[in-house]
């Protein structure tokens, strides 16, 4: 019950493998491209490359019958690394079918996977895993007499595209480091919240032109009065701005663990706040008029009811 990935390995010598809910690859001298290639199935849910056969074309993630570079679902990548729209072939419906690349390992085992699978890879792990391996403290007695590391275990990827900022009551107090040193007279009396916001900012990812942006926050509840930590929270939260740029209308949307309200606030480089809306967790298709707005970058602030808050930049053309 203890695995991560299933691999099942045929005891013999011949090429072959298949991919789907459980990768398998036979022993041939290529096995292991062979279960790296099945394994892009199984967890990435990649398709070939090479057409496989008609039962095998749909519409997935590097495989598609959209002609159009505007509308392509790589439309992101066109142009970038070798990424175009490729035909088929052969054989069958081959020719109503299209690839992102032409020398992907999805493709021929020789080679790398392309961008665009590289990019699917990322967001599986992202939906599986927490970039925050472990938070401290995380008990709710401490010692707020004396200066305490509040610290995250980052699992970083490689090379490091994690971005952590720390924001004391509402302020930021430090950027891309793992660990803060909270001293009794930062706190105010009373309750104050600390806030650790983990964004991947990966170059591998072209996701939405970039609107769509992945953050972890651990939020710590601190009452200097008590000397304790109220309360631990951890959330993932998955936000995406369109479009952006933008001329008239900022639309979003949020994929939360968190079933609480929430404000959005537009702020200017300056740090003014211009606009300021509360929505209901439960409204589907949550948006804000900038038609008042110069041409400029202003910052996106949402802002929890448990006091998780997050920030994007967005582009008013």
């Amino acid at each position: 019950p203890f695995y991560d990935m299933a691999l099942v390995l045929v005891n013999s010598p011949y090429y072959g493998g298949s991919g789907g809910g459980i990768a398998v690859s036979s022993l041939h001298s290529s096995a292991n491209e062979i279960a790296i290639h099945e394994l892009g199935h199984s967890f990435g849910g990649l398709s070939d490359e090479y057409y496989a056969g008609d039962i095998y074309a749909y519409e997935g993630v590097n495989m598609t019958q959209e002609t159009d570079p505007t509308l392509v679902k790589w439309k992101n990548w066109m142009g970038i690394n070798d990424v175009g729209i490729y035909q088929y072939c052969c054989g069958g419906e081959s020719e109503d079918w299209y690839r992102p690349h032409q020398e992907c390992k999805m493709r021929y085992l020789s080679s790398p996977f392309c961008s665009v699978c590289i990019e699917a890879t990322i967001e599986r792990i992202h939906l599986l895993v927490s970039p925050v391996a472990s938070i401290a403290p995380n008990v709710s007695s401490i010692d707020l007499l004396n200066p305490v590391t509040f610290e995250l275990e980052l699992i970083e990827p490689s090379p490091n595209s994690l971005d952590v900022e720390w924001i004391l009551n509402g302020n930021s107090i430090q950027n891309d480091v793992s660990s803060v040193l909270i001293s009794p007279d930062d706190l105010l009396t009373g309750s104050n919240t600390l806030q650790a916001t983990v964004i991947d900012n990966s170059t591998l990812l072209k996701v939405n032109n970039h609107e769509t942006l992945h953050f972890t926050t651990i939020l710590w509840n601190i009452n200097k009065e008590s000397l304790r930590i109220d309360k631990v929270l951890e959330n993932s939260l998955k936000i995406k701005l369109f479009p952006n740029p933008t001329q008239d209308v900022l639309h979003f949307n949020l994929t939360t663990e968190l079933q609480e309200n929430y404000t959005v606030s537009i702020v200017d480089i300056s740090g003014k706040q211009l606009i300021t809306k509360t929505f209901d967790f439960l409204e589907k298709h949550p948006q804000i008029s900038l038609n008042d707005l110069s041409s400029g970058v202003y910052l996106v602030n949402f802002r929890f009811e448990n006091g998780t808050s997050v920030s994007s930049k967005i582009v008013k053309e």
